[in-house]
């Protein structure tokens, strides 16, 4: 094979026009080498169908693997659970499920900023003093230095997130689902790796809990009522995985606290595609006003840093990667759909 045969899907093509204009262009003046875009009404061959979730079905991944599909990809972290449950499918087994992994250290940034703004009381500051009121000394603002710190999911963002903490003088702890037994020295970045059978050990002994969690079984509401409560306060919890990882009940009682404070971009109802006059959409579908408080700081699931001319340069970089590594027969880092990543 000299080329890899990619289709696109439609939400790709209508809500990536950046990134398909890049993939375009390259191909057209001959920068993208190894890459062919073909249609989905013709007859080439095809390789590889780069699409998201919506654009992922039965009756046409059955026609596209008459015309070849070897490989689905999606463009972002995380599947969702239709294509998981599709492709777990005996008659689909043969494919090889890839996603992109290349915006974590965008969504990185966005945790770091979220647990300042969070442990500095940085937006409820801003409201006050453009209120004309100077207040120094915020309740319950907590500084990192010589604090301990608790990363889930120390994967590409998590390793991220934990060198910025471990330069900002913070001790950091970090779990890994591969990780067997605690680790008594700290690995090449300062972190202390534990498996996740650790973490209520570990959490009495931090002031930071940091979630970089994907969304699998084994994650879905991972942090509940008896994990908070072992946070001592002054403390802050910031979520950059998936909101499930954490239970919403669980997480409104203990907000209530004193000295409590979280930092999430990720809610339990979210809207996709919001356009210019669509009805406002809640953050969750409960009667719980997180939208009103002022110990929360809040981002609407933008950290992977979608539109940013660098994160977009890095999407097709990535992409790239993909097709120069099954030109080459190199290994692929395919989702375990068991795992759900």
């Amino acid at each position: 094979m000299t080329t890899v045969n990619v289709l696109l899907g439609q939400e790709i093509r209508d809500a990536r026009k950046d990134f398909v204009s890049k993939l375009e262009t390259g191909v057209s003046s001959g920068e993208l080498q190894g890459l062919t875009l073909v249609e989905k009404d013709g007859e080439d061959r095809i390789d590889l169908y780069l699409a998201r979730g919506v654009d992922i079905n039965d009756e046409l991944i059955r026609q596209l693997m008459t015309r070849g599909l070897k490989y689905v990809v999606l463009p972002h972290a995380g599947v969702p659970g239709p294509v998981r449950d599709l492709l777990l499918q005996d008659e689909f087994k043969t494919l090889t499920l890839l996603t992109f992994h290349h915006n974590a250290q965008a969504t990185a940034e966005m945790g770091i900023a979220l647990l300042l703004a969070s442990t500095r009381r940085i937006v409820s500051l801003d409201k006050k003093l453009r209120n004309g009121r100077w207040d120094r000394f915020p309740e319950g603002a907590l500084c990192l230095y010589g604090k301990s710190a608790l990363v889930l999911g120390y994967g590409r963002i998590g390793k991220q997130v934990a060198k910025v903490l471990t330069a900002l003088g913070v001790k950091v702890y970090a779990t890994r689902r591969t990780a067997t037994a605690p680790c008594t020295t700290p690995d090449e970045n300062g972190v202390f790796v534990y498996p996740p059978s650790s973490v209520n050990e570990i959490l009495p002994k931090v002031a930071v809990l940091l979630l970089c969690l994907p969304e699998t079984k084994e994650t879905k509401n991972v942090i509940g009522e008896k994990e908070l409560n072992l946070l001592t306060p002054p403390c802050c919890v910031v979520n950059i995985g998936r909101a499930s990882a954490i239970n919403e009940d669980a997480m409104w009682e203990w907000i209530q606290k004193e000295g409590t404070v979280y930092g999430s971009d990720v809610w339990w109802q979210e809207a996709a595609n919001q356009k210019e006059g669509d009805a406002p959409l809640r953050m969750s579908t409960k009667p719980y006003n997180w939208e009103q408080r002022d110990d929360i700081v809040c981002t609407p699931h933008c950290a992977g840093g979608m539109g940013f001319a660098s994160v977009e340069d890095a999407r097709v970089t990535y992409f790239m990667q993909i097709i120069t590594d099954i030109l080459q027969g190199n290994d692929l880092q395919p989702v375990n759909l068991q795992l759900n990543y």
